[in-house]
């Protein structure tokens, strides 16, 4: 069956303040001083402490390079990264960062799996012709209308990428 095929786009400037401006609610319900929390011992005053220093200063926190942001802090705002559905529960886009890249980037759920590998490269594909490069013969194996929405990606989200897991 091969790897998944993930299409991310790079967050917005808009998205990341939705983000920060909610992240202390997010890290206080994950981990803060709630009654909830309390009573379900999930409560960590070390680890809040850390978490809202980071997201008030912008320094690193988690085993000293890891900002709030990196891990998804506020990334759950309600309605932030619902994408909209037949169905009657809505779904979400995901955040993260990639390993060996700046910044976050959203996932683009449309466009998931459009094609799949073997293996479990990590390749980060940068554009359409990174993408030919990288298949070299297995890129011909590609139909026309995946690699019309292969373009599409790519002109509709600039600087995104597609990875492979």
């Amino acid at each position: 069956m091969g790897c998944h095929t993930w299409f991310l786009r790079p967050i917005t400037k808009a998205e990341f303040n939705a983000m920060k401006e909610y992240a202390p609610v997010s890290i206080m319900s994950t981990c803060g001083p709630t009654e909830e929390n309390i009573q379900s011992e999930v409560y960590n005053h070390v680890l809040y402490q850390e978490l809202m220093n980071s997201w008030k200063y912008n320094s690193p926190c988690v085993y000293g390079n890891t900002y709030w942001w990196q891990l998804g802090y506020g990334a759950d705002k309600p309605g932030l990264f619902e994408i909209p559905t037949n169905n009657t529960e809505p779904s979400f886009e995901s955040v993260c960062q990639l390993s060996r890249s700046s910044g976050l980037y959203v996932t683009v759920s449309t466009y998931w799996d459009l094609f799949r590998l073997l293996n479990y490269p990590d390749k980060i594909i940068r554009s359409r012709h990174d993408l030919r490069r990288y298949l070299r013969k297995r890129y011909f194996e590609l139909s026309a209308d995946q690699l019309g929405k292969i373009s599409e990606f790519f002109k509709k989200y600039p600087g995104g990428v597609i990875v492979f897991g």
